[in-house]
This record gives structure tokens, sequence and C-alpha cells, in this order.
């Protein structure tokens, strides 16, 4: 039976929360871990969330509040599903036949060649699913954290000043474990690779603006906003490779065949801007707006 593979996938999370208030601040936290075992075997993800925010009145014109987010994935392997023989999914349901019993490939070495030739029905384009899942890994971890804090000042009802910031951070670290005998496109000397990936990305705004509104009894009103801002971005990315491995199954830089090739990127840019809006409403029958920005 050629699906006898796949498992059943499960979805398992767990939640934590706590708020309270009083008549000056508030505050709400949660925490929660999802885990997901997936229908290939030896794959799975799991996700831990934490949330906090939190508000106070420093005074009846004074007010400060923010929240934080941090997301964190990690997992020692996902499948890969893109087309050709890096594919699990794609060596199963092309080159695999219908009336094979998927339980004979569990056996994936070659007696006498454990961990350095696998056992498959050929050699040079797919592979026996059961290597992939259990010895061709792609570990996958990811930390995602958001958050923002504002300070407002509100002497009267017409007038509020903000001052404010936010950031917004990333970064990801992919690794694969290829073992000997695998046979992509493009490496087909069977000898192995280890890499790294690893991307990070950093955006931060501080925000100083004023916000002016006001009605007269007659009908006509006026509102206006000023501000600045700073945008501070920067990006990093590094991919770290071996030239085939001299030992199988040792994933290190060090046990390289031929010089370890590496690259690099980085980016960064800082955007300071200011900018207004005034308007004028004249009754139910004339508005007159104007806006500007500088960056």
């Amino acid at each position: 039976v050629l699906f006898r593979s796949i498992q059943a996938g499960v979805l398992s999370t767990n939640n934590l929360s706590f708020s309270a208030a009083t008549d000056r601040s508030s505050v709400r936290m949660s925490l929660s871990n999802t885990t997901q075992q997936g229908i290939i075997p030896n794959t799975k993800l799991n996700t831990i969330n934490f949330n906090i925010n939190a508000s106070y009145n420093l005074s009846s014109k004074f007010k400060i509040d923010g929240n934080l987010n941090y997301n964190r994935q990690f997992s020692p392997n996902i499948p890969d599903v893109s087309y050709g023989p890096n594919s699990v999914i794609y060596s199963v349901t092309v080159w695999t036949g219908a009336d094979w019993n998927i339980d004979d490939m569990k056996d994936y070495w070659q007696k006498g060649k454990e961990g350095v030739q696998s056992k498959f029905a050929e050699y040079q384009r797919y592979h026996n699913p059961y290597f992939m899942s259990y010895e061709w890994l792609r570990g996958h971890y990811k930390n995602d954290i958001t958050g923002n804090i504002a300070l407002s000042y509100k002497p009267s009802n017409d007038l509020e000043a903000i001052l404010r910031t936010n950031i917004s951070t990333n970064d990801v670290l992919r690794t694969e474990k290829m073992p000997y005998s695998a046979h992509p496109y493009g490496r087909e000397l069977n000898r192995g690779d280890y890499r790294e990936d690893s991307r990070s990305l950093f955006d931060n705004n501080v925000e100083a603006l004023v916000k002016y509104n006001h009605k007269l009894n007659n009908g006509i009103a006026f509102d206006a906003v000023a501000g600045v801002n700073a945008r501070n971005f920067n990006y990093r990315s590094t991919f770290t490779t071996t030239d085939y491995l001299n030992v199988p199954g040792l994933y290190s830089f060090s046990n390289s065949l031929n010089a370890v090739r590496a690259f690099n990127y980085h980016s960064d840019m800082l955007v300071l801007s200011s900018y207004y809006t005034a308007g004028v409403e004249l009754g139910k029958y004339l508005n007159i707006t104007t806006t500007g920005r500088v960056d």
C-alpha cells in the first residue's frame, strides 16, 4: 500500500491568559503553545507566542500605553515540497509505483553501506521516502518581535500631543543536512552537504505629532495634524554551505571536502520625515484641506 507512510496530522494548542484593571491602569498577558505533527513522518512544527498589553494614566492629562508580542517557531525537520528530487511527496507520487509496499522501503540503507548509500529503485533522480524523512533534514528556527509604546498628553479636548515608537524584528535560521547518497540536481557526487541560511530584519519608527480639532457653534470646524518621523531599517542575510562532506553524517563546515562557500548581503536605510495636514469645514457645503510631506 503506497501511502501507508502518510500519518495523521495532529494539531494541539494550549493557552494561558491573565488580565487585571484598576481605575488608572490595565494589563493583559497571554502565553500560548502550538504543536503540529505533519502527515509526513518525522516532520513537526512548534510555535510559542507571548503577548502583553498595558496602559497607565499618569494623570488626567498624561497617558502611557504599550504592546509587545513575541513569536517563536522551531522545527528540526520540515518537508521540502518543491518540484524535483528534493521533495519527498514528488518522489512518492511520481517515481514510486502504486503496487509497491511502502513498508519495504523502511530499511533504507544498503547492507554494509549504512550511512553512505541509500536503497531505492533508481539512483540518479529520486530517493527512498523514508531516507528523505529521517536523514535529509531541514531545520527551521524563527523569531518575530513586534512592539510599540506611546506617551500622550492632552491638555484640553481640542489638543493632543503624542510621542511614540514601534519596532518590528524577525530573524530566521534554516539549516539543511543532506546525507551521503542524496543526489539533487547539480550535486551528483552523492557526498552530502551542510547548509545554513540566516536572515534578520529590524524596522523602527519614532514619531512625534500634535493633533488639533476645534468646532465653533456656527458650524465652522478646524482640524490639523503635524508631525515628524524617523525610520531606521536594516536587513542582513548570510548563506554558508559546504562543498561536499569529507566524513558522512558529520554536519559541520569544518567537514567540507572543498573550500566552504559563503555569501552575505546587507541593506541599511534611514528616512527622516515631516508632514502636516490641515482643514477647515465651513458648514455643510464647503471643506478646504491642505497636506504636505517631506522625506
